[in-house]
């Protein structure tokens, strides 16, 4: 089991109310179930968006951008 460093949290839409455990290998976001680990059904979004991840040595969060 993977160690937690955060955690997102859905606010509105499909995800309203939901915790994703964000761990050191970062969470990915997407249309793609193949690529992402977290799916949003959005023509805004891409098939690959972008990645979530936590730094510890700098102790800040980052998003990496795909899209």
């Amino acid at each position: 089991m993977r160690k937690a460093v955060g955690k997102i949290f859905g606010v509105t839409g499909s995800y309203a109310g939901a915790e994703i455990a964000l761990d050191a290998a970062g969470v990915i976001i997407g249309r793609d179930s193949q690529t992402a680990q977290l799916i949003l059904d959005s023509p805004k979004v891409s098939r690959k968006h972008c990645k979530i991840s936590y730094d510890a040595q700098k102790q800040q969060y980052m998003v990496t951008d795909y899209s």
